[in-house]
């Protein structure tokens, strides 16, 4: 599903600017798939267009954490959804944790790995892409149930990530 969200963007620079990342939540008893783009790059309408045609969430474009200034990382997709879901959570619902999630690249260890390490766990096949975790996927081990599985078409053994 990401990758073919970040399929939109006309030209190869585009898309490997963008890092696209889906995490599903639970909200009054119902699955919500949320997906966004980093601080830098977020998604574009025809983008949103795909995605909400697709059955997602978009995230709101004043949502997005504020940009860092050139070579400073930060804002990346995944902690964008996450800060908005602690937003949602913190508003005094039960409602609004992640369960699940994916990114088209692997997670970043500096700043998505310790965050969804709180109380999650990198998850899925390895990449042998330049990012040290070389994992995609994550889920909370708390919250997550197998039929999620499908929404993602994970294998049906995930192979953790130790660390």
């Amino acid at each position: 599903m990401a990758h073919k969200i970040s399929q939109v963007l006309p030209n190869k620079r585009q898309r490997e600017g963008q890092t696209v990342a889906i995490i599903a939540t639970r909200h009054k008893g119902k699955d919500v798939l949320i997906v966004a783009g980093t601080s830098k790059s977020k998604l574009t309408p025809a983008q949103r267009k795909l995605a909400q045609e697709m059955g997602l969430y978009p995230l709101p474009n004043d949502q997005y954490l504020p940009p860092t200034p050139p070579k400073v990382p930060g804002g990346h997709a995944e902690q964008n959804i996450l800060h908005y879901l602690s937003r949602l959570h913190s508003k005094g619902s039960d409602d609004w944790l992640p369960t699940h999630g994916a990114a088209m690249r692997s997670v970043c260890p500096d700043f998505c790995a310790p965050i969804i390490r709180i109380e999650g766990m990198l998850a899925g096949p390895t990449y042998g892409d330049d990012k040290p975790t070389h994992r995609r996927q994550f889920y909370w081990p708390s919250r997550y149930t197998p039929t999620h599985r499908r929404q993602f078409y994970w294998p049906s053994r995930y192979t953790p990530d130790p660390n």
